[in-house]
């Protein structure tokens, strides 16, 4: 039996130059986020980290003059110091110098602290004392700002011992950062960081994707999830030169056509470097996903996605009628001709899982089992434009009265991604009788051939619509809805939601169900409003056959780690169908027999969200502490096992 591979399941490598300008619109007041110009805020980095490390590395860097008097001025002061050191008399007076020099450092470091803190009297008091007694020995200068920053620099650059101390006092400083900026703003300069540190060492995404599986043991692969943020109203993305040169490669092709603009490129360059030698598809450690926003295939047209029917035979002989995307059309091109893993969709960027342009693109990923990644959890990337006023009514559920729309009553950016990310939505899609109101709610006009897409006899002059047609649609809710959703779950005792799958872990919560069992507008609301999303999301994952969740990001914060450990937790007769599920050759019919927990357990996917995550842990950290943590039997699960069945599309 060959040994199954491990999957990173959830990881990024996009470049700078595939992220919008002004992604500081609504965090910052305007017209100041103008100021925040991603590309100027990544340069900054890649200058930072091109010092940093170029000294070391870069022959170039080694013959400018400034880095040679440098180096020069620190073998005078080596020799200097190794010759005190090697004196006994001296050593002694020459410590003393170098501590007074330290500590005048960190009183001027202390007196910027102090004005930013508003230090209160009393300990002023005595920092005053303080300053005076050195002021009257002549121990203290009483320098300009300019001065004194200079003076704070040079010895943390040349006193190796006087590091800790400034650095300690500094870090004093950022809790009182952290209560003058939002949080958003903290985690937009966090993700700025990355890109810069990442685009410094990387300048292809190729390099990026090889920093990443590296990290994992031999032969591991991972799935990578492309972006698309041209529509999230925050500035148009560019194509680099690097990337412009790529696609040269491909001029003639049907896969270089039409590359106007920066994802297009994204896209080319993700394929250029996955595929195999003979360009059949991607290598086998890679399982690249082709990223989705419905406006643009609005905009696009056929030229994104086209569609035709497909006549098969199935195992009986009947005849059935499938949709197959046209040649030529984008979809076709990277799913049929390159065949791309799966698809990605992002909706915090400002639209829903049911847009009506989506739709048909479903019905073919659920009749060909090909994996949907679905971004769910609040973040920081998210529609940045003006919130419409259409938006603030769900397209699909009505309010507790069951007549009217259910309203949104979020106004700001950053709040009301919760309503195009919530995994409720994802109803509208598996539930039969929800998908019919959504597939009548959301038709704006004839181009997306939205209701024609799920036509039981589409020669027919009577329409008729099949709306079980999605309820298999394979799909993962990334990040499992987030760490302060699992704290949510753990901290509520009230909420009767939140108990569900202690109380009944067969089923979960029943999102549509009242207590006589009839479907009540009333409780799909309170379940939306109230509900943790970690019992929604897991409950959906034990109702339908073919949701997922990965754990990418949450891994790591250590504070979900009990959780993850008890959600594998296996039920008492998996025993009895692991037989069942072993003999079973088609691999998407394995999972039926499971339930409950058992059923549970076996949709948990292994991710990281490299880069994204780097800023609290590396990917081999990620994978040392997780493999720790559950042993080799249920990591293999989640790693190996899982993802195999999620990955397992079929080619028809």
């Amino acid at each position: 039996m060959p040994k199954k591979q491990l999957i990173n399941c959830h990881a990024h490598v996009f470049t700078g130059n595939f992220v919008p300008p002004f992604l500081a619109k609504t965090i910052v007041p305007w017209p100041l986020y103008y100021l925040i110009y991603t590309p100027m805020v990544v340069g900054l980095v890649k200058l930072f980290f091109k010092i940093k490390h170029g000294i070391r590395y870069s022959d170039k860097i080694h013959k400018l003059w400034i880095v040679r008097f440098w180096k020069f001025l620190k073998k005078v002061f080596l020799r200097i110091k190794f010759w005190v050191l090697g004196h006994y008399l001296v050593r002694i007076p020459f410590r003393l110098v170098v501590f007074w020099i330290s500590a005048i450092a960190v009183i001027y470091l202390v007196e910027f602290v102090a004005l930013i803190l508003k230090v209160d009297e009393f300990a002023n008091k005595y920092f005053t004392l303080i300053q005076d007694w050195l002021q009257e020995h002549y121990l203290y200068f009483d320098l300009e700002d300019f001065y004194r920053i200079i003076w704070i620099v040079a010895v943390l650059l040349i006193i190796k011992s006087s590091r800790k101390p400034i650095l300690f006092v500094l870090k004093g400083v950022f809790p009182a950062i952290k209560k003058v900026f939002s949080s958003s703003f903290l985690d937009l300069m966090q993700r700025y960081y990355l890109l810069g540190r990442f685009a410094t060492t990387y300048k292809t995404q190729k390099g990026i994707a090889e920093r990443a599986v590296h990290q994992l043991p031999k032969d591991s692969g991972m799935v990578i999830l492309p972006m698309d943020m041209e529509f999230m109203k925050a500035g148009k993305t560019s194509a680099s030169m690097r990337q412009r040169e790529i696609a040269k490669k491909y001029q003639g092709q049907p896969i270089g056509q039409d590359l106007n603009d920066s994802y297009k490129y994204q896209m080319l360059e993700l394929w250029d470097f996955v595929k195999d030698e003979n360009g059949d598809g991607p290598k086998d450690r890679y399982h690249p996903f082709l990223f989705l926003d419905p406006r643009r295939i609005k905009e696009e047209g056929k030229k994104f996605f086209d569609w035709e029917w497909d006549t098969l035979e199935d195992e009986n002989g009947q005849k059935i009628r499938r949709i197959k995307p046209k040649e030529g059309c984008f979809v076709h091109t990277y799913m049929e001709d390159c065949r791309f893993s799966g698809f990605k969709i992002y909706p915090a960027l400002g639209y829903h899982c049911f847009d009506e342009y989506l739709l048909p693109i479903w019905r073919y990923a659920a009749e060909n089992q090909i994996p949907i990644m679905a971004h769910c959890i609040m973040g920081t990337i998210y529609y940045r434009g003006t919130i419409k006023n259409d938006w603030h009514y769900h397209p699909a559920f009505l309010d507790y009265d069951g007549e009217n729309p259910k309203v949104l009553p979020e106004t700001k950016n950053v709040d009301f991604q919760w309503n195009f990310t919530h995994p409720l939505n994802y109803l509208c899609l598996l539930e039969p009788d929800l998908f019919k109101r959504t597939l009548e709610a959301v038709k704006e006009n004839d181009k997306s051939r939205a209701q024609d897409a799920f036509l039981v006899a589409p020669d027919s002059k009577q329409k008729e619509f099949d709306y079980s047609l999605l309820q298999n649609l394979k799909i993962c809710l990334a990040h499992y809805g987030g760490e302060e959703e699992w704290i949510r779950y753990m901290e509520q005792d009230r909420t009767a939601y939140s108990q569900r799958l202690m109380r009944d872990p067969l089923e979960g919560i029943k999102f549509m169900e009242n207590a006589n069992g009839d479907f009540s507008w009333y409780k799909l609301n309170e379940v939306w409003n109230d509900a943790d999303w970690y019992s929604i999301i897991s409950s959906l994952m034990i109702r339908y056959p073919n949701v997922y969740a990965d754990l990418s990001y949450i891994l790591s914060k250590e504070s979900v780690y009990p959780l993850i450990k008890y959600t594998l937790e296996k039920n008492e007769e998996l025993s009895q169908v692991c037989e069942k599920y072993l003999l079973e050759r088609d691999i998407h019919e394995r999972g039926t027999p499971l339930i409950g927990k058992n059923k549970l357990r076996s949709r948990v996917l292994f991710g990281t969200d490299f880069y994204v995550v780097r800023n609290h842990k590396s990917d081999k950290n990620l994978f040392v502490d997780l493999k720790t943590l559950l042993g080799d039997e249920d990591f293999d699960l989640i790693a190996k096992e899982n993802p195999e069945h999620y990955l397992a599309r079929s080619f028809k």
